[in-house]
């Protein structure tokens, strides 16, 4: 269904559309434990939103992102995450703002 949502948002050009469908495939491909997909995804969402200007869902992805990879690649997801902070600094979103420090911390503490 999410993949026929996706034919349909692109085929309309509605760029919003296409990257929110690619951000559920790729949260559909992490809950079945296909985080390769899931990354490629996220890559494809963020590709689309950086096409239109989209500030806020790029740190989105960023934060998805650094969440991601956070495991086997802590560098990676730090610059993801310094990229999620500052877009949501600049933008005076206090929940994503909170969203990120919490994953910063997680960052921190290696347990």
């Amino acid at each position: 269904m999410a993949e026929r949502g996706l034919a349909v948002v692109r085929s309309a050009q509605y760029w919003f559309g296409v990257g929110y469908a690619e951000r559920i495939l790729a949260r559909i491909a992490r809950a079945g434990g296909d985080l390769a997909a899931a990354e490629s995804r996220l890559g494809e969402a963020l590709r689309t939103f950086a096409s239109i200007g989209a500030e806020f869902e790029i740190a989105r992805v960023h934060l998805e992102l650094a969440d991601l990879v956070r495991a086997r690649d802590v560098t990676a997801a730090r610059a993801h995450l310094d990229h999620a902070c500052r877009t949501f600094a600049a933008l005076r979103t206090p929940r994503y703002t909170e969203r990120a420090a919490l994953l910063a911390a997680a960052l921190s503490d290696p347990r």
